[in-house]
Formats: C-alpha cells, structure tokens, sequence
C-alpha cells in the first residue's frame, strides 16, 4: 500500500534519507517534509551542457526556488531522465527487474517499489525509497514532437489491442496501484520553429486532464505564451541550433510553471541555481508561468 503525504509527514517528520544517487538534495530544516515526488521524463526534465549552454536539472532548480521562497512542505524529488524517451519508452524499456526473485516490469519496479535506477542499463539493481515509503505525486512527460509528427507513439496500441493515449496507460497503472498518488501531466513542448503547433499538443493534454483528473503543468502553453509576447527572449539552445533544450531562461520558465502548480503564485520569487536570468525577465516569466497556471485551474490543492 503507498502512502499519502500526511501518512509520511507523521511518520517521518524530518522526511527519507538521501537513499539514491538522483536524490535532490534537501535540508531537513527547511520545512516539514511534503512527500516523495517522482518525475519521469527525458531530457527537459534534465539534460547536459551544451555550446554555450550549462546543463540543467528542473527538480533541482524548483527546489531550490521553493527553499528560497519558504512557501510549502519540501519534497525529496527524484527523476527518471533519458534523452528522446516518452512514456512509451519508460513503458517498454528495463525488463529484468526482480521481487523476491520474480522478474517484473519496470514499471511495476518504479511505481510499487519506489525504485530509483542507478543506470539505464536493463536488469541492474536498483536502490529504493526507505522502507515503508512510497511515491506521493508522480510527474509524467511524454515528448510533444512524438505526438505532432508520430502519434503511433501516443496512442499505441495496448496488450488487449485497443488503441488509447500511452498517457492514459501509466494513468491507469498509477491510479490500480493506489488512487491516493497523486498525477501531475508536465506538458510536452514542441520544438521552437514549430511553436504554432503547440495547441495541437493542449488539447490533447485537456482530453486526458478531462479523462483522469490529473492536473496539467502547463509548460507548452508558457512557452508558447512567453514567444507571442516577447519573441526575441531566447527560451531555447538556438545560438547551438537546438530548439528544443532550455536555455536558462527557459529552465526559469519551466520551474516557475511547477513552483506555479506545486506551491503557489510565483510572482517575486528570487533566481536561484546560478541562473543567468535578469529581474526584468524573471518578472516577465514569473508572470507567464502563473497566468498560464491559472488559465488551465492547476493552482495548488
């Protein structure tokens, strides 16, 4: 059985150890301690340096924004971050994992286990939450570019043969395996000189919020926002000609939307992490990130 956050914050006040090598680290000081949060993704969850462009690593920065803000119970946030995967791929890849000896999926291995992968490599161990912890919030990306050019990639077809949203496939894992867990959808984001797209990609993430009740982090909707209004504001890697990584101002974007969600209006909040973000574009971004926060009613609960 997982358990909910308060179930956490009474056993344990001061919150898990540091039991795995993608732990965001936290000071047990800060604030009580509001559950273990899992985000599961690819590289604009995390990703590395590139040309002029230092790595990145969005729990690490929302964390940091909410340590700096003293708004709401900390979390131990962890990710599952591979380059080019979507929630099909975490679906299909790392087979090999074992419970008392029986081979299980990997998903089963994530979500039931609380595991946390060392590597990516199929059927190493992997380390765990503490015992008796679980998985309060799960946080599901799937890649905005799979659906706008291959949609196979979004609606596959499932063992049964019915063809439904791969989205829809962990909704329906997470909520068997304990209803409590709460869903959050990081919206997909397309690639910058397809921006006009983006609404292709909303309104397929308003057909899953309508279905399972699952909030929206509305990243795409930011960005594509951010773009009308200040279409010079570089959010992309475009001087390394990638338009589809952050650069620091769209890693600020991206933690404003979740600080948005996760914590509240983020109106005044400092730049944190060592991000090269002026005040006169953390308050434009910080302004984006709650207006579209609140367009789609994902305000915290």
């Amino acid at each position: 059985m997982l358990h909910s956050a308060a179930d956490a914050q009474t056993r344990d006040a001061g919150g898990p150890p540091d039991a795995a090598t993608d732990a965001v680290p936290v000071d047990a000081s800060i604030a009580p301690f509001g559950g273990n949060t899992l985000w599961i993704g690819n590289s604009l969850v995390r990703h590395g340096a590139g040309g002029p462009y230092p790595a990145y690593d969005v729990p690490a920065v929302v964390q940091d924004l909410r340590a700096a803000s003293d708004r709401g119970a900390r979390q131990d946030m962890r990710a599952l971050a591979q380059d080019g995967f979507d929630l099909l791929g975490w679906w299909t890849t790392w087979y090999g994992y074992t419970r008392d000896g029986v081979i299980i999926s990997a998903a089963r291995a994530i979500v039931e286990d609380g595991a946390s992968p060392r590597t990516y490599d199929p059927g190493l161990a992997y380390t765990a939450l503490p015992p008796g912890q679980r998985w309060n919030r799960i946080i599901l990306l799937s890649t905005a570019n799979s659906y706008v050019e291959t949609p196979e990639r979004w609606y596959g077809p499932l063992e049964s043969g019915a063809a439904v949203p791969n989205m829809e496939r962990w909704y329906r894992f997470v909520r068997d395996v304990d209803p409590s867990i709460e869903i959050l959808h990081y919206e997909g984001i397309v690639d910058g000189r397809i921006i006009d797209r983006q609404p292709e990609v909303d309104r397929l993430y308003d057909e899953i919020e309508g279905r399972w009740h699952g909030r929206i982090v509305p990243v795409g909707r930011a960005f594509a926002s951010a773009v009308r209004a200040r279409p010079e504001l570089e959010l992309r890697r475009t001087r390394d000609n990638d338009y589809m990584h952050f650069s620091e101002r769209g890693v600020y974007l991206t933690a404003c939307v979740f600080f948005a969600v996760l914590y509240g209006d983020p109106s005044g909040l400092p730049v944190t992490s060592g991000l090269d973000v002026s005040g006169t574009d953390a308050a434009f971004l910080q302004r984006i990130a709650r207006d579209a926060v609140i367009a789609v009613g994902s305000e915290p609960r």
